[in-house]
């Protein structure tokens, strides 16, 4: 019974703790990379969920958000 986000790398490296993707981008290189799940839904369809999802990461990395905008704009 410990707090994971406490612990350090080293740690978690001997407890053999990974961590979630921290990132859409992240998981879906995750993804691409996985052969039990891209085999189950088969080529066609992971390509297609892959390359869709990279579509959206992209467009939100490209949009300036609300939360952005208050904490910078008046900084800057």
């Amino acid at each position: 019974n410990q707090n994971v986000f406490t612990m350090s790398q080293r740690e978690k490296r001997r407890l053999k703790i990974d961590e979630l993707p921290g990132t859409l981008g992240e998981a879906l290189d995750f993804l691409a990379k996985d052969k039990v799940i891209t085999g189950a839904l088969g080529d066609h369809l992971s390509e297609a969920y892959i390359t869709g999802k990279r579509k959206v990461w992209i467009d939100f990395l490209a949009t300036v958000h609300p939360w952005e905008l208050d904490q910078y704009l008046a900084t800057y």
